[in-house]
């Protein structure tokens, strides 16, 4: 019967893992790392969703939104490009029809990739290893956000009713059914599972009971 050495686990991965991962929260937290992560999230979702929704316009400005966020979210403006177009060129920024698209930054970005880095370090792999499994991860890391970010959004745009991105019911809660896979599965079980596949060969699983 195989009997894990549950202290020196403890001692070897769990309390630096708590201390990496706690840590990292802990420094997002501070007020400029804040303001700077929040900058860099809305502004890199305003591209992709752009990128993604080209019949829709996207403003990441938070001074031209006009609006205060929560600590804890990112807030941008959408609406119908081709709409807001036509409005602008005859009205100019007056009568402009845009709506709010806010997402929780700790949940959607933060916990899983400091969970992922935090995973990555205490492992007993080399560091260039390490370092692969980081990029690579962090790149994957990306993409199921961004898939989730999209699902989000083209939820909100087709209930918005202006005029663009329709879904049927079917096709609504196609989407509706990935946002709440990946919003659940986001802080933990991909992660997990990316560490899991990235960073370990089958003769590195001896070394957390050696």
């Amino acid at each position: 019967m195989l009997k894990l050495p549950l202290k020196s686990i403890s001692l070897r991965y769990l309390l630096p893992f708590l201390a990496i991962y706690l840590g990292l929260l802990a420094f997002s937290y501070l007020p400029p790392v804040r303001t700077g992560i929040k900058d860099i999230a809305r502004t890199r979702t305003g591209k992709l969703l752009t990128s993604l929704l080209p019949d829709a316009i996207f403003i990441s400005d938070p001074n031209r939104i006009n609006h205060t966020e929560l600590n804890s979210q990112i807030t941008l403006a959408y609406g119908n490009r081709a709409a807001i177009t036509q409005a602008v060129r005859q009205e100019g920024s007056v009568g402009v029809d845009v709506r709010l698209l806010s997402y929780e930054l700790d949940p959607t970005f933060l916990m899983g990739t400091f969970f992922f880095i935090a995973l990555v370090l205490i492992s007993p792999v080399t560091w260039k290893r390490k370092g692969i499994s980081l990029l690579i991860g962090g790149l994957l890391l990306y993409a199921f956000n961004a898939v989730l970010v999209y699902a989000f959004a083209i939820q909100r745009i087709a209930s918005a009713d202006i005029g663009i991105y329709e879904l049927s019911a079917q096709q609504f809660n196609w989407y509706k059914g990935i946002g709440n896979v990946l919003n659940n599965a986001n802080i933990f079980v991909i992660p997990l599972v990316v560490w899991g596949l990235l960073t370990f060969r089958r003769e590195d699983l001896k070394r957390f009971v050696d």
